[in-house]
């Protein structure tokens, strides 16, 4: 496992040095910043050590990187790895498939400190055998959930989609929807609208209708309103009387 950091000037970009942060052979990676404390997190299957889900923290000076200890989120083989960051709570969602348990979809919660991690107990959001797949994971800041797309195998491997929620340490994965018409899905890529306030997720199936690419827009449930500091005139606070 290896990282570098790229500095982008105009339309270029140059690299550091190399710097290793898993001697042994590493893969399902999957990197986010954490905008709180200025690290960076890269969750992967640690080859080296059973295949154990892993993470380790990164700090970027210049242009070079170190690295913290590594920390073990899953005693057992978890692969297809993919994480993202909530700015609200300053905490990570770490989805995977979790082979040592029949490849059920399980996520954990991450809380960087320093150059540390630790780690929250698994929680499982898709339980058949051979259920979780090829996914995508993104933080959706309007209403404040993690939008994830993935291949559930459970469910006769069509894309599904859910959204979830961060509280204390743990995280709450709800209203598993099925996104699209008829098939299986192959890849799930997710993109954020933040103007239109919406998730497009894109995926390609691997038969049937010579295996085009499509795209659904999903919508997560939440509250919002219109009320600001500018738009709020205050409360009539006074004893009135009917009519009045």
């Amino acid at each position: 496992g290896t990282a570098i950091v790229g500095t982008v000037s105009g339309t270029s970009i140059s690299f550091g040095s190399e710097v290793v942060y898993e001697s042994a052979n590493v893969t399902s990676n999957s990197t986010t910043f954490d905008t709180s404390s200025g690290k960076i997190l890269i969750a992967y299957r640690d080859v080296g050590n059973s295949s154990y889900g892993t993470g380790i923290v990164g700090t970027v000076s210049g242009t070079s990187i170190s690295f913290g200890s590594p920390t073990v989120f899953r005693t057992g083989t978890s692969s297809q790895i993919e994480s993202d960051y909530d700015s609200a709570n300053n905490k990570h969602v770490i989805v995977f498939e979790d082979e040592s348990s029949s490849q059920i979809g399980s996520a954990v919660v991450a809380t960087v400190s320093g150059t540390s991690v630790s780690f929250s107990s698994k929680v499982v959001f898709s339980h058949g055998a051979s259920s979780f797949g090829r996914a995508d994971l993104k933080y959706e800041p309007t209403s404040g959930k993690f939008i994830l797309a993935w291949r559930d195998g459970g469910d006769g491997s069509r894309g599904n989609v859910m959204s979830g929620s961060i509280v204390g340490t743990s995280v709450t994965f709800t209203n598993k929807t099925t996104y699209f018409d008829d098939g299986e899905s192959a890849w799930q890529g997710i993109s954020i609208d933040t103007d239109q306030k919406v998730s497009v997720i894109g995926y390609g199936p691997p038969n049937g209708d010579g295996g085009k690419g499509r795209a659904r827009v999903f919508r997560p449930a939440y509250t919002g309103t219109n009320l600001t500091a500018n738009n709020f005139l205050g409360f009539s606070d006074a004893a009135y009387s009917d009519g009045a």
